[in-house]
């Protein structure tokens, strides 16, 4: 997905990665977890947990924030990642009202496969939940305005703790 600015509004509490990963592409906006190793990664690059449930709960547990600057394969820099504030987010399809409060996490691609970068989806628990939705949304909608809650900076969890069947 190309570049897509999602900060809205709210103090954003940027923080600066540790250099990314050569190999992957980093796209603004994207949701972005720290491995074990204190890698980040975009939310595609998690290993398949075999589950939606069990990868949302994963990525969730080591949730870091949202992309807000570039970096091309090849490229070793650092990125500014958001880890709060409202951004608006691509959201799977709506059957029901979401109503302010909401709970959203990751979802997964159409072939179960893989989380997608940007998009989000409403989820029934916390440890599914990367934020909260801000302005309500209509069957129908396609975007959703999120607060987002970094577990690696705010949680109370230690990404240690995570159950994964992979250290990435």
């Amino acid at each position: 997905m190309p570049d897509v600015m999602r900060w809205r509004n709210q103090d954003s509490y940027p923080v600066v990665s540790p250099p990314c990963q050569t190999t992957l592409l980093y796209e603004i906006g994207d949701l972005i977890f720290q491995s074990l190793n204190g890698q980040i990664y975009p939310a595609s690059a998690q290993t398949d947990q075999g589950s939606l449930l069990r990868n949302q709960a994963l990525f969730a547990c080591r949730f870091l924030g949202v992309a807000a600057q570039r970096s091309e394969i090849g490229e070793i820099l650092p990125i500014r990642v958001n880890t709060r504030g409202n951004h608006e987010f691509i959201i799977a399809a709506v059957a029901v009202e979401l109503v302010l409060g909401t709970r959203v996490g990751a979802v997964e691609n159409a072939a179960g496969a893989a989380l997608l970068d940007q998009t989000v989806t409403d989820v029934a628990a916390d440890n599914l939940s990367i934020g909260r939705v801000q302005a309500r949304a209509l069957v129908g909608d396609t975007s959703v305005l999120v607060r987002i809650v970094s577990e690696v900076m705010d949680g109370g969890l230690d990404p240690g703790t995570c159950e994964s069947s992979s250290s990435v």
